[in-house]
């Protein structure tokens, strides 16, 4: 069919009048004159398409077939949805186990070192490596004596080998709170309580102020506003270890011991969790730079050196970023506040000064950066005397840090013998005069009477090693012939001193001579032994050598309760043992022999700590029927010559004392 057929054409009306025809029927025009329209009876446009256009029943239109449509789709979706779910999940699922894996290397428990200090000139260690190497251990008297090679062989390497510093394990990052024991307040309520109406050394002669401190820090802890530092949080646990251990050594306080003991280790294990948050170190507010001094002072009394260094230069730091060391800074707070901040600015400052002369290095906090003011006095007649004692120690720790300043740092090697004398004479007569001071505190009605007595025993012995050590700095040569007399005199002087102290304390409580072993040996130099022993080797003393014994033996008892002096005493041990066999040398009938008046020499020593010495190859004709791992007692010398001892590998390094 043609398709114009399809179109209509204008209706009669409208061609007749010639105008426009909208071609519907009926159309517009005729429709608006109310006219017949000739179009009316025709289909219209719509029926003539609608006629032409097939009719769909039950094709793809049909509502089954749509609803089969919708569901295959809605299966395919599912599928789609499903394998999309299965490949997230993976993906999820090796994402956190990668995560996983990295927070577990990366923040999970391990364990930290914290190396030795490096030890100056003026540390016990340098001493007795100096000691070792005077002029009058010649290698031709070594050579004469094998337990005086082999005892000087001990000592070398004792002092040579590589110092061993402190392993801790550290929690997880963020996990330090968490992982503490909480404290139950009725416990704490109790203990306070109980100290409410007495004085703890901890607020007496301790970076601590008050009880109302502690109840402030406690509130802090039971009664957040805020969040809970980490710096609080250690306070809180050592400052409650703290006033714990203070109340066993004072007994009948008002807890049963088993009570005590248990709160304690949980405060002390909480304490230490504490510690090893980097928080402490990296942020400087006030409650982290106390946490740092408690720290130190737990620390110092169990005598690790290491961790007391660690904590205070760290504490010190903070001090000086706060500005704790300036008037100007710390008098701008109210009363209290300031009051707080003086006390911790020069508790700390006393353990730097001390450390620097002790390990032989600069401190931290110089003093011509320092304008705070001294610590006030109470005028409670029994704290005064522990104020006056905390404000003298202060004043000792200063001239510590002198002596070091002018007598040992590197700067004052090349000083002239006359300056460094006129130095050491200057330093000397200021120590005596705050010794005579120091004598002056009456201590007649102080808290603690017997606690302030029995601890303070060791200042005698402190003060004479701290003046034999000015005189050791007014040397030039490493040689015992050049002692002073008035230096020998005092050293034996100073031992004498620790003898009868120690034979009054060693009756007294055990907490009485740890605390006097960590002073004397821990955190003093004990230069009145290098002095003895230099002087022993020198003139061949026998009445020193009987004196070094006597001074052995105390140290060796208080060595069973005051482990961490073992380094110390290993040192005092070692050089006993070489003035030993130095004098049985002397004293030997072969002392005059020489190498070359027919003894036959001996293989050395292939290292040291062996209990079998090798015999060389190319030794005498008479001793070619000997077994070469026949083992030789190290005692007798009688039937074997003398030993050469090559093992004395730092012999080279003595300077100055290779003469034959």
């Amino acid at each position: 069919m043609d398709p114009r057929s399809l179109v209509p054409k204008a209706c009669h009306q409208c061609r007749a009048r010639k105008i426009r025809c909208n071609r519907e029927s009926p159309c517009s025009s005729c429709m608006t004159s109310n006219m017949d329209c000739s179009l009316a009876s025709a289909p219209n446009r719509h029926q003539i398409q609608s006629k032409n256009v097939p009719q769909k029943t039950g094709g793809m239109g049909s509502p089954e077939q749509f609803d089969a449509l919708q569901q295959q789709l809605a299966n395919i979706e599912n599928t789609v949805d499903a394998i999309l779910s299965n490949q997230t999940s993976n993906n999820r699922s090796l994402l956190d186990n990668t995560h996983a894996t990295s927070y577990v290397a990366e923040c999970g428990p391990y364990r930290t070192y914290i190396p030795a200090p490096y030890e100056g000139d003026s540390s016990f260690k340098q001493q007795t490596l100096k000691a070792s190497r005077i002029s009058e251990l010649r290698p031709s008297e070594i050579e004469r004596s094998p337990a005086l090679s082999i005892e000087l062989d001990a000592l070398q390497f004792l002092l040579l080998s590589a110092d061993t510093g402190v392993k801790r394990d550290v929690p997880p990052w963020g996990t330090q709170n968490t992982n503490m024991v909480p404290i139950p307040s009725e416990l704490t309520i109790r203990l306070l309580k109980t100290l409410s109406d007495t004085q703890s050394l901890l607020f007496i002669f301790h970076p601590v102020i008050d009880i109302a401190q502690v109840e402030d820090i406690c509130q802090r802890v039971y009664l957040p506003v805020n969040t809970t530092s980490i710096g609080h949080l250690a306070v809180f646990n050592g400052i409650l270890s703290n006033l714990i251990l203070g109340m066993s050594c004072m007994p009948g306080m008002g807890f049963y011991t088993n009570e005590m003991d248990r709160l304690q280790k949980i405060c002390e294990a909480n304490f230490h969790q504490a510690t090893m948050a980097d928080e402490l170190i990296a942020s400087p507010t006030y409650e982290n730079t106390l946490a740092l001094a408690m720290a130190a002072l737990d620390a110092q009394l169990k005598g690790d050196s290491v961790s007391v260094h660690h904590f205070i230069s760290a504490a010190a730091k903070h001090c000086l970023t706060l500005g704790y060391h300036r008037d100007t800074v710390v008098s701008e707070l109210s009363p209290r506040e300031s009051k707080k901040r003086y006390r911790l600015f020069w508790y700390i400052y006393m353990f730097d000064k001390n450390l620097s002369l002790v390990l032989g290095r600069a401190s931290n906090i110089q003093d011509y950066d320092v304008d705070a003011p001294p610590l006030t006095v109470s005028s409670d007649p029994h704290r005064l005397p522990w104020d006056l004692s905390l404000n003298s120690f202060i004043a000792f720790s200063k001239l510590q840090g002198q002596i070091y300043e002018y007598l040992f740092a590197p700067s004052t090697r090349n000083l002239e013998a006359g300056v460094r004398k006129r130095v050491s004479s200057d330093l000397s007569a200021q120590l005596t005069q705050w010794f005579h001071t120091w004598q002056q505190i009456d201590a007649s009605h102080a808290y603690h009477l017997e606690m302030f007595l029995n601890t303070f025993q060791a200042v005698e012995v402190v003060y004479h090693s701290i003046l034999v050590l000015l005189d050791w700095g007014a040397l030039e040569s490493c040689s015992a012939a050049d002692l002073p007399p008035s230096c020998i005199e005092l050293a034996r002087h100073g031992l004498n001193t620790h003898i009868s102290v120690y034979s009054k304390l060693k009756a007294r409580a055990h907490h009485f001579l740890l605390s006097y072993a960590s002073w004397i040996l821990s955190y003093s130099t004990f230069t009145p032994f290098i002095v003895v022993f230099m002087n022993c080797i020198g003139k061949s003393d026998a009445s020193d050598l009987e004196l070094l014994s006597r001074v052995l033996e105390t140290l060796e008892e208080m060595a069973s309760s005051a482990a961490h002096c073992k380094r110390q005493i290993d040192y005092c041990q070692a050089l006993y043992r070489t003035a030993e066999a130095y004098i049985k040398s002397r004293n030997s009938p072969l002392a005059g022999v020489s190498p070359s008046t027919g003894s036959l020499p001996l293989q050395p020593l292939q290292s040291f700590g062996v209990d079998q010495m090798t015999l060389s190859e190319s030794m005498g004709q008479s001793w070619n029927n000997c077994d070469p791992l026949t083992p030789i007692a190290y005692g007798s010398t009688s039937d074997r010559g003398s030993l050469h001892d090559s093992l004395y590998s730092v012999q080279t390094s003595r300077g100055g004392s290779n003469e034959s």
